[in-house]
């Protein structure tokens, strides 16, 4: 039996991005020789941040469109809401790593960040009312 087959696979592709953008912070540690913090480098602090940023809202969105899941929730809606994490997450690496005052930073900025957060309050608020239903 298949259990969470679509959580399984996006935490899967996830765990890939996870681990390049922990890549990202090891490959600028030791070229700028700073072994703890960031040295007050900006590519570095950018690094950091991205991989950060990714640690703290990822695992709970996991978790929460996990529970959808189990409890079967649309199939359709969970894989859009993974693709569009993944989407996501991939902005807000970019622009982690594009000048502040550019275009490009504010555009994926906010989408990573507001795509982010409409995930992980639609799947929190679409799991609750599964909850109360019961």
């Amino acid at each position: 039996m298949d259990s969470l087959p679509i959580t399984s696979l996006y935490t899967a592709l996830l765990a890939l991005l996870f681990c390049a953008l922990s890549l990202l912070v090891v490959f600028q540690r030791q070229q700028n020789k700073i072994p703890y913090g960031d040295g007050n480098i900006t590519a570095l602090r950018s690094a950091v941040r991205a991989h950060g940023n990714f640690a703290e809202h990822v695992p709970l969105i996991i978790i929460l469109l996990g529970l959808l899941e189990y409890r079967g929730f649309s199939t359709t809606a969970l894989q859009g809401a993974f693709l569009l994490l993944i989407l996501a997450r991939l902005s807000h690496a970019v622009a982690m790593f594009s000048p502040v005052e550019t275009r490009r930073y504010f555009i994926s900025r906010v989408f990573g960040a507001l795509s982010t957060w409409l995930i992980t309050l639609g799947s929190a608020l679409l799991l609750l009312v599964q909850v109360i239903r019961a």
